[in-house]
């Protein structure tokens, strides 16, 4: 069985994400509800999801002040990882097919493009 946890900000604005990570810092706010930021969520867009991972999802996320947002993009075969300064994302590395993606937050975190995308 496959387990899904959510990201609830608001009773009515909650999101069931593909990827996250919790400090331990942060694991009080864990249930089967995540109610507060996470540290760090990666997004995998899908054909019909576009604007809402890179434009809706990105400013709520921005808003609630989570410090590392990464997009994963099948199309563009890339990688964002955007980091949080005075509440907006900025882009701190775009890693596409022979590239790596690595973590500002997370020192080590890091995924190699290709392998995500199968090249």
């Amino acid at each position: 069985m496959k387990r899904h946890l959510l990201l609830a900000f608001a009773p009515r604005r909650s999101f069931q994400l593909d990827v996250l990570f919790v400090s331990k810092a942060k694991r009080h706010l864990m249930q089967k509800i995540l109610r507060g930021p996470a540290d760090l969520v990666i997004e995998v867009i899908s054909e019909w999801g576009r604007r809402r991972d890179r434009i809706d999802k990105r400013d709520i996320y921005a808003l609630h002040g989570i410090p590392e947002y990464w997009i994963v993009d099948p199309e563009a075969r890339s990688v964002d990882v955007l980091t949080l300064e005075k509440g907006e994302y900025r882009l701190a590395g775009r890693a596409g097919v022979g590239e790596t993606a690595r973590s500002v937050l997370l020192d080590g975190f890091a995924l190699d493009a290709g392998r995500l995308f199968n090249a």
